[in-house]
Parts: C-alpha cells; structure tokens; sequence
C-alpha cells in the first residue's frame, strides 16, 4: 500500500511539472502576435503601455529565453522606441537599464551576440544618461582590448570623441593618450575601407547609409589627427611608441599600415629602421600598391633604382585611383630618365594616359626629347628641329589645363629660341615638310 501512494505521489508531481511546463511555440506565437498587432502609440507614450510591453517581454524570457532568437530582437526593438522620445531622466534611464538587461540575456542564450551587445550596452547607457564619460570610456577600452573590430560606426565615432574630450579637458599629451588616439585612428581607416567595399548600387538606401557612415568617420579622423598635430610629437616619440608596440603588433596589417603612414606624414621615415622593418613586414603580410610603394621608396633611398623600378610598378599596377596611378608612372619615368630615355618616354605617356591633366608629364617629355643623342638625327638641321617638337609637346599642356597656360607659353618659347630660325629652314629646303625622328623618340613634326 506504501508502495502504491509513493508511486502515485511520483506521478503526480511528474504530471504536475509536465502540465506546467509552457508550450514555447505557442508562447513566441502570442509575443509575435503583440508585437505586431499591440504595441502601438499607446505603448510607446503611456505608463501603462510602457509597462505593458515591458511585462510581455519578461515574460517571454522567464518562460522561454532559448526559444527563438527574435525575441530579443524584438525586445531591443519595442524598447528603443519607448526609450527614444522620453526625456532624460530617472525613467529614461530605467528603461535604459531594462534594455541593457535584455542584451545580457541574449547573451545568456545566445553567446555569439556577446561582443555585439556588450557595445550595444554602452553606446545606449551613454546617450541615455546611464553612464559618465568615464565610465564609457573604461567600458570601452575593455572592449577594445578584447575585440576591437566588433565596434560598429557609431561606437568608433563616440569612443573618438570620449577620448579626445578627456584629452583636451585634461590637456593631456600623454604616451598613453597618443598610442591610444594612434591606434583608434587604425580602427577608422580599416572600418572605412571595409564600409567602401560594401558599396554597390550608387544612390541606393543601403548606399547612402554607408555613405553617411564613412563619411561620419572620415570626421573622426580628421579630429584625431588634429589632435595629435595640436600635440607636436617628435619623431623620437613616434619611434619609441611603435618600437614598443611591434612585436605584439606585427601580424596586425591595420596597425602596421596606420604606423608606416603616421611617420610618413611626420617626416619620420627617412634612415629609419624601424620603418624599413615594419614596411618589409607589411609587404610580406599584404601586397598592395601602399606596402609596395613604402619598398619602392626604401629601395629608391638605397640608391637602387632597379629595385624601385619593380616596386614602383607593381604599386601603380594595384592601384585603382588613375590620378595616384599616373603619379606611380611619372616617378618611374623620372628614375629613368638618365638612364633609359625610350622607357622614361614610356612610362611618361603611361601616365598622360591615367591623367592627361598632369603637366609634368609633358615638361618630362619636352625635356627627354632635346637631350636625345646626335645618333637619333640625320644631320643637324634635325638636332635643331627636335625643339619645335619639344615646344609642341609643352603647348600640349595648354589644351588638357588652360590654366597653367602662362608657363606652358614661356617653355616652349625657351624651346622655340633653339629650333632653327626661318633663314635656316628655307635655306635646308625643309619648308612644309614633315621630319620623323629616329630611335626611341618616334615622333614627327610638321617645318612651318
């Protein structure tokens, strides 16, 4: 008999647990359903809608927090929008802290939003009054200690300014305020070129708002190399900062890419080792037309111009921007010009043909040609002639760039001066015809 009632007390407490269990479906179904149908205006400007929906949401995730990850998407959602026209205060505030403890619960249940919602916390307590600038900034700096690259756009763009406000209010130049402005204004400039290959359809919504982003944190950058320019700091500071940091920092493309180009802009590069050991280990990590220009650069330093040749070409060769591409190609005709006059000549039309508007190019040219060798003429009527060329080639500029008209006029009359004189070409029989130069120079003009 014993037996029989623990048996069915047993049963009944199994029967009792198995009928108080909810039905998660059901349960997600009926919060979908307010979601989509209850909450309203209502539920956004009352009291009683307010805690309305907060009572929906606990619900849900004291009875099912695992059933669906939409939960708390929907959650974040119907919060903002109650948070978003309250004034800033104690209830703000309070539905601030209820947000917040929305996301520590998804993180809970769903650890792969852990990084995402820890910044979520304090870009939302920050602008709600929950946190100081202090404490944003402490919650930050763990954060981007950990996992620098789960900040979004508007969480770079606060802790910028968290930090730079410290800075000026403290009037701090401080290696630790420089290596951490440095190393935020890495995080920029990588989230910026990830931001630009996500562009696709121009004008579109989802452009603009990407749009809008870079936008916002090329502003930020800005700022920061404001502030750091405000800090005058010496090269010898640049080097020890960098120094430092290297070895935990080598593999770190963004890192290394931030530092080369601080100390380029400072003027810090030059019959440096550090930089020739962070842009070698640059190129090594990631071949682009920025690690191979610095190689190009280092191996022009060394006097060896074979060397920057090949690096210079393969950087104008990975270079998208036609502008900086004709820039590549003009230095590679500069480097040559001594010395290979029919690839300088090459390289200069290569870059006529990215920018057709860069005069130099057509100086470059003008002066290759009148310092060809007597082998290239016939005869020294020839040799003279070569000028009329050479001034044609500096009225060229006049056509792609009217304003640098003034100069292009005084080059080729300085050209004109040594091209044969009317007297001469009569005399030669060459009126109205037309002379081809020989050699590299392959070009013709017309004797008026």
């Amino acid at each position: 008999m014993k037996k029989q009632i623990l048996i069915f007390s047993v049963f009944s407490v199994l029967f009792g647990f198995a009928q108080s269990k909810p039905d998660c479906a059901q349960v997600y179904k009926e919060y979908e359903l307010y979601y989509q149908y209850d909450f309203n205006e209502k539920s956004i400007l009352t009291e009683e809608g307010r805690t309305k929906a907060t009572a929906e949401i606990d619900d849900i995730i004291k009875k099912c927090p695992s059933q669906n990850p939409n939960i708390y998407s929907l959650a974040e959602d119907m919060l903002q929008r109650i948070i978003k026209p309250l004034n800033m205060g104690d209830e703000k505030k309070l539905y601030t802290r209820k947000l917040t403890e929305v996301y520590d619960k998804q993180t809970q249940y769903f650890p792969n939003t852990k990084d995402a919602n820890a910044i979520k916390k304090v870009v939302i307590s920050y602008n709600n009054g929950v946190l100081s600038d202090t404490e944003a900034i402490s919650a930050f700096d763990k954060i981007y200690q950990t996992n620098k690259d789960a900040f979004t756009t508007d969480a770079l763009n606060m802790y910028v300014y968290l930090v730079l406000s410290e800075a000026q209010a403290n009037n701090s130049n401080s290696i630790e305020f420089i290596r951490k402005a440095d190393a935020l204004n890495a995080s920029l400039q990588q989230k910026i070129e990830q931001l630009k290959t996500q562009k696709n359809n121009p004008g579109d919504d989802v452009n603009k708002k990407l749009e809008g982003e870079i936008s916002s944190l090329e502003v930020a950058t800005r700022n920061i190399l404001s502030s750091l320019r405000k800090a005058k700091i010496t090269c010898d500071t640049w080097n020890k900062l960098y120094q430092d940091d290297f070895d935990k920092n080598k593999s770190d493309e963004a890192w290394l890419e931030n530092a080369l180009t601080r100390l380029e802009t400072n003027r810090c590069m030059h019959k440096n080792e550090l930089f020739v050991k962070m842009a070698t280990r640059y190129y090594e990590l990631k071949k682009t037309s920025k690690s191979s220009f610095y190689m190009g650069n280092l191996a022009f330093e060394k006097k060896n111009n074979k060397e920057a040749i090949k690096y210079f070409s393969e950087s104008a060769e990975l270079q998208t921007n036609k502008e900086d591409k004709a820039g590549l190609y003009y230095k590679i005709a500069t480097i040559l010009k001594g010395s290979d006059k029919a690839q300088a000549k090459l390289f200069a039309e290569k870059s006529i043909e990215n920018n057709p508007e860069m005069m130099e190019n057509y100086i470059l040219l003008a002066g290759l040609y009148t310092s060809a060798d007597k082998d290239c003429f016939k005869n020294e009527f020839e040799q003279k002639a070569v000028y009329l060329l050479a001034a044609q080639t500096a009225e060229r500029i006049i056509a792609v760039n009217p304003k640098f008209e003034k100069s292009a006029k005084k080059l080729s009359e300085s050209y004109l001066e040594k091209a044969p004189t009317q007297d001469e070409i009569k005399k030669s029989g060459m009126q109205g015809k037309t002379i081809q130069f020989d050699c590299w120079i392959n070009e013709s003009v017309l004797i008026n």
